[in-house]
């Protein structure tokens, strides 16, 4: 570590970029040091003699004199130096002269003025350390002289630009931002200060907020690329590697795009896929808003909620990191779970708070049947066939319902039952409505097979006096009766699955709608997730391999 040169002054005033004392004063400044240990301060210094003696500097720490020399130069500035002790931290540095002394001109004495002239405060250390370990956040590595200030703060905010905007800074963008740290030098603040005024000038430009790709059809660049990929996977920028590739633009060799895609779904950081792309695909996000009814749901307390969460995060990020087929999230027999939800699911022989993997019980598998997908598809006191199985059209299969019409009325709310009806019986009462009996009855058949599963996830063989009729049909004729059925069912609609999640997927990777020109993008996604053998690597790859993914397009330019 080094500390920058004086830049600001106490009880002086600067000239020429050195600050004069005139009088007994200090000029000091603040550095940040790394690490606690034995640092040097070396001032340079000169003086105006006069009187019987050098002029004598202090040099100070934190505003206290940890030590003095004379100062017998006067042409030309000479260095001096001491040791301290401090760290980790900001510490105040600095200067001090102790013995002015002033005779004033006369007629017949030419007067006297000892006077103090600072050219330089520096720090270096710590002493007998070979280097501090440098980080991707630590943003100033470079220490100016008076001569290379403006040269170091080009450097300084290039760099930090360049991972900012996520390619390198043109020369204009690096001048602006010179030109505002050089606002701090013109103060009389410290070197930091008009790095701070740089970065804080970066961090608002529309290339830091903003993905900014070129509104061109055609190809992206190589760190258009890199972006699209590391906010896809990791839902962060790109790291040192990506930016490597991107400068040598080897990010458009597929092969090496493959390199990086398994890479980088081994890295821990892509378990952002599981927070994120997870979360928005299985409407998992809104279990922070979903309140069942805790009288009629007593087990449902907090500690279940973060539970259900993280039980699908981890089946999500199970099969990213062993790249398992993404017909698991239909048909996966295994889940993870801790003794608190076990208990929930009435699972035996898993006690503790810890999660583990477990085989499941035929009637759960794949997310479907997790609670927190089963929840979020409920309302407060009672289960909704038209909730899950409206889930099931629009993130399974792919074919959401049309909007209901207006003035429609909807079924109350009520925990068991109305007029001695069961539940599915008042649905039935409901679809006799024209309006409502067509998507109705491919909803609702989809939606009571998983009636045996109550409003927080639990298995259940009533629903208060009433058996729970868990048979469905839809309106192709099909027939099936209960979660295992069901999975049987949707397994045979695999290709519309596989569809489904392609279509999810890639507007979540390239951060749009999709649009019909996509199609033929979308349809060879599918064919080559079939061809390997349904794999999740299999999909990314498709999906990075895509003309959606690697061009841009101009709206309305499809």
């Amino acid at each position: 570590f080094t500390g920058e040169s004086l830049q600001g002054s106490s009880g002086s005033r600067p000239a020429d970029g050195v600050a004069v004392l005139f009088s007994n004063g200090v000029v000091s400044h603040d550095v940040d040091l790394p690490a606690a240990g034995d640092y040097t301060l070396t001032v340079e210094a000169r003086q105006d003699k006069a009187g019987d003696e050098d002029a004598k500097m202090s040099f100070d720490v934190n505003g206290k004199p940890v030590g003095t020399a004379p100062v017998a130069a006067v042409s030309e500035p000479q260095p001096f130096s001491i040791r301290f002790h401090a760290g980790p931290g900001r510490v105040s540095v600095g200067a001090g002269f102790l013995n002015d002394y002033y005779v004033p001109r006369t007629a017949t004495n030419p007067g006297a003025d000892r006077n103090l002239y600072v050219q330089s405060i520096s720090v270096t250390g710590p002493v007998g350390v070979a280097s501090i370990p440098k980080t991707e956040a630590q943003i100033i590595f470079v220490q100016p002289t008076p001569a290379t200030r403006v040269q170091c703060e080009r450097k300084i905010l290039a760099a930090f630009a360049s991972r900012a905007y996520r390619h390198p800074p043109t020369e204009t963008e690096i001048d602006k931002l010179v030109s505002i740290a050089e606002l701090a030098h013109k103060s009389g603040d410290p070197f930091a200060r008009g790095i701070q005024l740089g970065v804080t000038a970066a961090l608002c430009t529309p290339d830091f907020l903003f993905r900014v790709e070129k509104p061109v059809n055609g190809p992206l660049g190589s760190y258009e690329i890199a972006s699209r990929l590391s906010y896809f996977l990791w839902s962060s920028m790109p790291d040192q590697e990506l930016f490597a590739l991107a400068a040598k633009n080897r990010l458009q060799d597929p092969q090496v795009l493959a390199e990086q895609i398994t890479r980088m779904l081994k890295d821990p950081k892509a378990q952002a896929l599981g927070d994120n792309f997870a979360g928005q695909w299985l409407e998992t996000r809104k279990l922070e808003e979903v309140r069942p009814d805790r009288k009629l749901y007593p087990e449902y307390t907090p500690e279940i909620r973060r539970a259900m969460e993280t039980e699908t995060k981890m089946f999500f990020e199970d099969v990213v990191r062993n790249d398992r087929s993404i017909l698991d999230f239909l048909d996966g027999s295994y889940s993870f779970v801790n003794g608190p939800l076990a208990r929930v699911y009435g699972l035996s022989g898993v006690e503790g708070p810890e999660f583990r993997r477990v085989e499941m019980p035929p009637q759960r598998a794949g997310v479907i049947t997790q609670g927190s997908v089963l929840v979020v598809t409920s309302n407060p006191t009672r289960t909704s066939p038209v909730k899950r199985g409206k889930w099931i059209l629009e993130n399974i299969l792919g074919t959401p319902p049309p909007p209901p019409p207006p003035g429609v009325g909807v079924l109350k709310d009520d925990a068991v039952s109305v007029e001695n009806l069961t539940l599915k019986q008042r649905m039935e009462q409901h679809r006799k409505d024209p309006m409502c009996a067509a998507c109705h009855k491919e909803m609702d058949g989809l939606g009571f097979a998983l009636e045996n599963f109550d409003a927080v996830g639990a298995w259940r063989t009533k629903d208060g006096p009433f058996d729970i009729d868990a048979s469905g049909e839809l309106p192709d004729g099909s027939k099936f009766a209960g979660p295992i059925e069901l999975r049987t069912l949707l397994m045979r609609k695999k290709d519309l699955f596989v569809r489904c999640l392609t279509e999810k997927m890639l507007t979540y990777a390239i951060g749009r709608g999709l649009e019909d020109y996509d199609e033929p993008a979308i349809d060879k996604i599918v064919t080559s997730v079939s061809d390997g053998q349904y794999k999740f690597s299999a999909l990314v790859k498709a999906i990075v391999e895509s003309d959606a993914f690697r061009k841009s397009v101009v709206e309305g330019q499809g």
